[in-house]
């Protein structure tokens, strides 16, 4: 599979009415695929499973990652983070 290394920031709307941004979900925003898409994101620390359900609007970043998500791999005090992600491959 192919992956891709790059910097990750993160956002925490938590909008009420909005599941897809809630704060105890890991989603994240991608300019690179698609809405639905499920992703691995990790670090050296650890890696999660992220669903895209936005697209990034920042240049500098490859993915904006819920606070859960984030919070999985680093401190939000950190910002950003550097992350390999590669798409998520269910077994059939």
């Amino acid at each position: 599979l192919k992956s891709q290394k790059g910097i990750a920031s993160w956002y925490d709307y938590g909008l009420p009415g909005y599941p897809n941004y809630s704060k105890e979900h890991d989603t994240c925003a991608s300019r690179d695929y698609p809405k639905g898409t499920l992703l691995i994101v990790g670090n050296t620390e650890n890696e999660v499973i992220c669903r895209v359900n936005d697209y990034v609007v920042n240049p500098n970043v490859i993915l904006d990652l819920s606070s859960h998500a984030f919070q999985q791999l680093a401190p939000l005090s950190k910002g950003l983070i550097v992350v390999v992600i590669q798409k998520y491959e269910q077994e059939k």
